[in-house]
């Protein structure tokens, strides 16, 4: 299934079929479906919707209200920043942190390898709880 939708969209999708088999179509969880409807502003059905359908009842569907924020009428589900990315700027962005990880990783070993330890006395007067491995 496609990832972008139009909030009217989603609203037809999530009226037609329950939250759990379009969220798990998604990969989603349904929970984290509804959140994304919420974010939205895109209404769900209510507990039992599904059961008055089945049993022949007849249910009022919430309408769309109208938001003024251009930002809520597109809808992308279960995709991340870098999923939106296109593949080549991904593959560039996991070459590029995949070099920076190694760099800190030499970087850290090479200061491994130069450090000394050194301990100073204890003095006169240790902190109790090295007193006795002093004496």
């Amino acid at each position: 299934m496609k990832r972008i939708y139009t909030r009217e969209e989603l609203r037809e999708l999530v009226w037609a079929t329950p939250m759990q088999k379009l969220a798990a179509e998604f990969g989603l969880s349904d929970k984290g479906l509804a959140k994304t409807c919420a974010r939205h502003l895109v209404p769900v059905p209510p507990r039992g919707y599904w059961a008055r359908i089945e049993a022949g009842q007849s249910v009022n569907k919430t309408p769309l209200r109208e938001v003024e924020n251009k930002d809520l009428h597109t809808v992308h589900i279960g995709a991340t920043k870098e999923r939106l990315l296109s593949d080549t700027v991904l593959t560039a962005v996991t070459a590029s942190r995949s070099e920076a990880k190694a760099g800190r990783a030499e970087r850290r070993k090479t200061a491994a390898d130069g450090a000394t330890v050194t301990l100073e006395e204890p003095g006169d007067r240790p902190q109790r709880s090295i007193a006795s491995i002093v004496r």
